[in-house]
């Protein structure tokens, strides 16, 4: 699946397995499945045995900067990923919801500013009501972004750090400790 300058798409129930190969940019096809545009939504699908990325949200590397923005993941599954079940790198106003990551194979979520650019990064971020199981490395990892929040959320068996918030270019991260659960 490739989003790229495209608006409003929904994508249910659809089982995305193995590598998924970015035709548009041929520079970058190893990367799963990636969205940028507007409005698009992931509900009841599968991220499945990529080997990268399970969904890549924008892109904020290079020339190629690319925003990805009022997208909404619900009920999805990510497993065995070889990268980040769920990543994002330049995502605005993104709702994660019920969604389960098992066995990725880096963070169940990386909400990460890859391009080091101060001016795109994430922001608006929600991510409740997931469970997250055996991450290689850490179940959520929010670098570079800000107004990002974490709530009913379960995060098991991690391989570094169940939450790991770095202070580069940080602002407004909310997790509320009642809310969160989390277990080693």
């Amino acid at each position: 699946y490739y989003g790229a300058d495209t608006h409003m798409s929904t994508v249910i129930g659809v089982t995305l397995e193995h590598k998924i190969v970015d035709y548009f940019n041929p520079r970058d096809s190893g990367a799963g499945s990636k969205v940028r545009g507007y409005f698009h939504q992931f509900v009841d699908c599968t991220f499945y045995n990529n080997p990268e990325f399970g969904l890549h949200l924008g892109e904020n590397a290079g020339p190629y900067n690319e925003l990805a923005r009022h997208i909404k993941v619900s009920n999805c599954t990510f497993e065995s990923t070889g990268g980040d079940g769920l990543h994002m790198t330049w995502a605005e106003d993104v709702l994660v919801t019920g969604c389960s990551f098992n066995n990725t194979g880096d963070d169940a979520i990386g909400i990460i500013n890859d391009g080091n650019d101060y001016l795109n990064f994430n922001k608006e971020i929600l991510v409740t009501g997931c469970k997250i199981q055996d991450p290689w490395s850490m179940g959520i990892r929010i670098e570079g972004s800000e107004d990002v929040s974490i709530s009913d959320t379960t995060i098991i068996g991690c391989g570094e750090a169940s939450v790991c918030v770095t202070s580069l270019g940080l602002n407004k991260i909310h997790i509320p400790t009642r809310r969160i659960s989390l277990t080693s």
